[in-house]
C-alpha cells in the first residue's frame, strides 16, 4: 500500500502524534518530508489517509479563533467534533483523540444523522455521503458558531469552512472558504489561510 504524503506546504502543521505514527524526517521548514514509517497499535486496515486527516483537525482548530463566550462557558467540558453520515475514518477520532485535547480540553467524538444533533458541536465534518443534504446541513451549522469540515469536491464551494483534498501528485492539502467561516462568527488565522487554497470568492 503507498504511503500518503502530507502537501509541503501543510507540512508544520501536521499533527503531534508520535503515539500513532513514526516519522522519518528529511530537511527543514517549508523542505521537510515526512514518511509514514509505521502506524503500531491499528488495526492492518486502518486507512493511513483518514488518520492522516483525523490528526489534521486538531490543527485546523488550533488556527481558529471562535467567539470568546463559546469556550468559556464550561472549561471542563470536553471539545465536541461530530461526525454527520458515514464515516470514513473507521475509528482514527477515537485513537487519534483518546489522549489528544484541543484547545484544551478533552475530546469528544460523537457520530450523528440528524441535523437536530448538530448543535452543542464544536466541529463538524460533513461526509460525501451527505452531498444531497448538504444545503440543509450547511443551513442549520452556519447558525452556530462551529467549524464545518469536509474532504469532498465541491463542498468548501458550496458552504463548508475547510475542505481536505488529494493533489493530482498524491499528496494531501486544503482549501479554505474564509467567508463562509465569518458567517458562522469564526475566524481562521493568517497561519492557515497563507497556505491554503482559498475559494468560495
Amino acid at each position: 500500500m503507498p504511503y500518503l504524503i502530507p502537501h509541503k506546504t501543510a507540512l508544520r502543521y501536521l499533527p503531534p502524534l508520535a503515539n500513532i505514527f513514526s516519522f522519518h524526517c528529511m530537511g527543514l521548514f517549508l523542505c521537510v518530508f515526512f514518511l509514514v514509517v509505521g502506524t503500531p497499535g491499528l488495526c492492518p486496515g486502518q486507512s493511513t489517509e483518514y488518520i492522516l486527516k483525523a490528526g489534521f483537525l486538531e490543527k485546523f482548530a488550533r488556527f481558529t479563533d471562535w467567539p470568546d463566550s463559546v469556550l468559556e462557558e464550561d472549561s471542563h467540558a470536553p471539545f465536541v467534533i461530530s461526525v454527520i453520515g458515514n464515516s470514513p475514518f473507521g475509528g482514527a477520532l477515537e485513537k487519534v483523540y483518546k489522549k489528544t485535547t484541543i484547545k484544551n480540553r478533552p475530546v469528544k467524538i460523537q457520530h450523528i444523522d440528524s441535523v437536530s444533533q448538530i448543535p452543542g458541536s464544536h466541529i463538524l465534518f460533513v461526509c460525501k455521503s451527505e452531498t444531497k443534504r448538504l444545503g440543509w446541513i450547511l443551513e442549520t451549522a452556519r447558525n452556530y458558531p462551529i467549524l464545518i469540515i469536509s474532504d469532498t469536491r465541491g463542498f468548501a464551494q458550496k458552504g463548508t469552512h475547510i475542505n481536505l483534498y488529494i493533489t493530482s501528485k498524491g499528496t494531501l492539502h486544503f482549501e479554505i472558504n474564509p467567508k463562509a467561516a465569518k458567517r458562522s462568527g469564526l475566524t481562521i488565522q493568517i497561519i492557515l489561510l497563507e497556505i491554503a487554497k482559498i475559494v468560495g470568492g
